[in-house]
């Protein structure tokens, strides 16, 4: 928040001081002409007032009041005028001294009329009605309230009894409207404030919504290409086995459709994404209502996420980018994540269960973001379709196998099953979003399949080769991360651990510091070259290396650093699923988009003290 000077309501920064400014004035100068209006024909109607208290100096007094009149006509009538902004705050507060001398030039003749001290604590209220700021309101009542005692006192034989009583309600009323004029410009400078801040995440919104649209169009334009260029590498040299040809060049216009599917997908929450951005930023928007809205432009950002991830791993798919990435993987925990995600992208599931064996497999040795996206896909599949509230979600070992399993009841609605099966008739199957699920399966060395539990209960199963993964304690023990997070003096003990972080994208950048600066100390590389500079001057204990940067990628600078040092931890940020990252200097790798929980996990992996 940019700070405000709490005694003349002034913003450090000179430049948003002036945006205030002109708004204030664009904002105020309908009302200004209003309440000057009416004061004109107020200070006038007075001149009744004179005939009645005043018959002996009526004619001084209607002289006093035409001089004061015309002089705020004058400053009405130059309202309408180009250059009326930039002194109209010195005018409006001349206009407001004159008018109080005017009602003191009478008070000297009749320093005991009440009616007069009256008009005069009107005077020294009307501040915010003409919209003066507070300084010049402060200012201007000082001075009026220093020239009515030194003319009223020096024209009484015995002023004290007077002064004093007429003083303490002139006073009374400088400070209940300098009060007034106080907290009405505090409230519109915090009204700005907030107005300019949204205004600034909305254009970060927008910026960002503009550039995943971009990004994913033009993936989606380069999956087309190769799509083509596939189907014409096929026909080419398959072109003399007929059925082969049919099948394959089937196969390649749905995947056609399921991409032209996507990009429809995608604008639902694109466009729920614009439009409640819009509403959480307007101004006049209640808290309640901005939670809500909130809440829903965080569900239409997970969609996207969700769409994004699955486009990556299509994408993986067809161009056979390198080899998979298997690893260990703590079953227990990976079922908390899955489960976790599913509930957050469906908001009216109730409850997902997990069901383990009675003797627990503690890890297994796979690939884990295509094994994740499966079985997320499969459930998604199943809520979509039956709309149920509970689902059971487990595993099982079989021998040298382990299926896991996906447990709904079926019996109140027909589920895509009847489509799902292997209907084969041409070698085709229904749809490539089944394509690109038994794609998945096939690549991960497991079948997907559809056995009928009876009484209405029913599975999708998928079944994998069981091979044991080798894992540590720590990661074992779900509960010991859970309680890092919540403490993250367990992290670390001493002074404060240091992350480089590579990273070019202002928007990534303040998503990973705002997570990451709680606990560690963080630097920042806008390239590679900055980063081989800033690891030799800081020596960080972790970096964290974008792939894609300008000057120098992640992967020369990474090269660069190892040379230096093979100790400290490089963890890849891409957008791709990595291969081998051995092979690219890498310690280990985070796909894009990455959750705040597998960010904090990460890093804690190689940071964490040694057991």
């Amino acid at each position: 928040m940019i700070p405000i000077n709490n005694l003349l309501l002034g913003f450090d920064d000179d430049k948003i001081e002036q945006q205030f400014r002109s708004q204030y004035f664009a904002e105020s100068i309908k009302s200004f002409r209003c309440a000057f209006s009416l004061l004109i024909i107020v200070y006038a109607l007075f001149a009744f007032l004179d005939l009645w208290m005043a018959p002996d100096y009526y004619l001084r007094f209607w002289s006093i009041r035409a001089g004061v009149i015309i002089m705020m006509a004058t400053t009405l009538f130059l309202s309408y005028g180009p250059s009326f902004q930039k002194y109209w705050q010195w005018i409006t507060s001349f206009c407001y001294v004159i008018g109080g001398i005017g009602i003191t030039l009478m008070l000297k003749e009749l320093p005991t009329a009440y009616s007069y001290n009256s008009g005069l604590m009107l005077v020294f209220m009307s501040g915010m009605f003409v919209k003066l700021r507070f300084v010049y309101a402060s200012s201007s009542s000082l001075l009026l309230l220093v020239i009515y005692n030194l003319i009223v006192s020096a024209n009484i034989r015995d002023p004290q009894l007077i002064l004093i009583n007429n003083n303490f309600f002139l006073i009374s009323a400088n400070i209940i409207g300098l009060f007034l004029t106080y907290y009405f410009e505090k409230y519109q400078r915090k009204m700005f404030l907030n107005t300019r801040n949204l205004n600034q995440q909305k254009k970060e919104l927008e910026r960002a919504n503009q550039l995943l649209e971009f990004k994913v169009k033009r993936r989606t334009e380069s999956l087309l290409q190769k799509n083509k260029e596939l189907m014409e590498r096929i026909q080419k040299e398959d072109g003399n086995n007929g059925d082969k040809d049919i099948e394959k060049e089937e196969i390649n216009e749905m995947k056609t459709k399921y991409l032209v599917k996507i990009g429809r997908e995608i604008r639902t929450p694109l466009n729920a994404v614009s439009g409640f951005s819009e509403l959480i930023t307007a101004p006049d928007i209640e808290d309640e209502n901005r939670l809500i809205y909130g809440s829903l432009l965080s569900k239409s950002v997970r969609q996207l996420f969700s769409i994004s991830r699955e486009i990556q791993v299509v994408a993986y798919l067809e161009e056979n980018h390198g080899r998979d990435h298997f690893e260990a993987i703590p079953l227990h925990y990976f079922m908390l994540e899955i489960k976790d995600r599913v509930l957050d992208y469906f908001l009216d599931m109730e409850s997902i269960f997990i069901e383990e064996p009675k003797f627990k497999v503690l890890s297994i040795y796979q690939n884990k973001v295509k094994l994740s996206l499966l079985i997320e896909k499969l459930m998604e599949k199943v809520v979509l379709n039956t709309h149920l509230k509970q689902i059971n979600l487990g595993y099982r070992v079989e021998g040298n196998y382990i299926s896991f399993y996906i447990k709904y009841d079926s019996s109140t609605e027909q589920l895509f099953r009847s489509t799902e099966n292997k209907n084969k008739s041409n070698g085709v199957v229904d749809s490539f979003d089944s394509v690109l699920m038994n794609t998945l399966a096939d690549n991960i060395g497991g079948i997907i399949h559809y056995p009928d539990l009876g009484g209405g209960m029913e599975e999708i199963v998928i079944r994998l080769p069981y091979q044991e993964g080798n894992i540590s304690m720590e990661e074992l023990v779900p509960e010991i991360n859970k309680a890092k997070s919540l403490n993250p003096q367990l992290i670390f003990s001493g002074s404060l651990q240091s992350i480089l972080i590579a990273e070019d994208d202002d928007l990534n950048f303040n998503f990973y510091n705002i997570v990451l600066s709680k606990y560690y100390r963080v630097f920042r590389a806008r390239n590679g070259a900055e980063a081989v500079d800033l690891f030799i001057k800081n020596n960080p204990n972790i970096i964290l290396m974008d792939i894609q940067m300008p000057i120098m990628g992640g992967i020369e600078a990474s090269n660069q650093i190892k040379s230096l040092s093979l100790n400290t931890p490089i963890i890849a940020l891409t957008a791709f699923e990595s291969e081998n990252t051995d092979e690219f200097n890498f310690t280990d790798f985070m796909i894009k988009p990455v959750p705040v929980n597998e960010l904090l996990l990460k890093v804690r992996k190689y940071l964490a003290p040694p057991t």
